[in-house]
């Protein structure tokens, strides 16, 4: 298994011995998702993913490809997949690379403060979607899809203009589905929000919104088929 910078070694060794230039974006993510069912944690999932994207210009010609295998045979075959299809394309092309003058501001993009909430506010945060709708009102029949997930993005780039960057990303992600029953109707709703922090967040207020969705559209009938 390569390390990212091995990975761009590699790389790069070949895009030069073919004359060729590479831009090059390698993601780690991190999620960490966490729901509740009938008031109780139904679900507390840590996933960590790698993936690499390659474009590789060759005589005014682009391809690209992409691995999330990171020993050194498929990071090889993926720069080889990459020079291929840069190979089949028949019209030129002018590539915008980034560079050192034109590089991005990259700031603000990672929290430190998101990364040291607690497990137990996240877990706080994410009953608190379950039960902030379901004790909304009492037409409300159920809550089948709802999570508050914590995502981490590690991103690495670089390109043979001299660019090699690394940055973090972090945000918290939340979602709310709420069902509502009056009569025969039946209203589904539904919120979703990203934030720095669970206060902005706001779980209670997203579900109870989700809620009023919900029951609104029990308000319009439907027509029989």
């Amino acid at each position: 298994m390569l390390t990212n910078n091995q990975a761009i070694e590699t790389l790069a060794t070949k895009a030069k011995n073919d004359s060729a230039e590479i831009e090059v974006l390698i993601v780690n993510d991190e999620k960490t998702s966490i729901s509740f069912q009938q008031k109780k944690l139904d679900n507390f999932n840590r996933s960590q993913t790698q993936a690499l994207g390659v474009r590789v210009i060759y005589n005014g010609q682009e391809g690209t490809a992409y691995t999330e295998n990171f020993n050194q045979d498929a990071i090889e075959e993926t720069y080889t997949e990459a020079l291929a299809n840069a190979k089949v394309l028949q019209k030129n092309y002018s590539p915008a690379f980034i560079n050192k003058q034109n590089t991005p501001p990259l700031e603000d993009l990672f929290s430190k403060k998101l990364q040291e909430t607690s497990v137990e506010d996240k877990l706080s945060a994410a009953k608190t979607l379950e039960t902030a709708a379901i004790d909304y009102d009492s037409s409300i029949i159920a809550f089948p899809y709802n999570a508050l997930v914590d995502i981490e993005h590690d991103m690495t780039f670089f390109n043979s203009h001299y660019v090699h960057l690394n940055y973090k990303i972090n945000c918290f992600y939340a979602y709310s589905y709420t069902m509502a029953k009056k009569g025969e109707n039946v209203g589904m709703g539904f919120k979703s929000r990203v934030a720095k922090s669970i206060n902005d967040l706001a779980p209670e207020k997203l579900s109870r919104d989700s809620a009023e969705i919900a029951l609104l559209k029990t308000e319009f009938s439907v027509p029989p088929s």
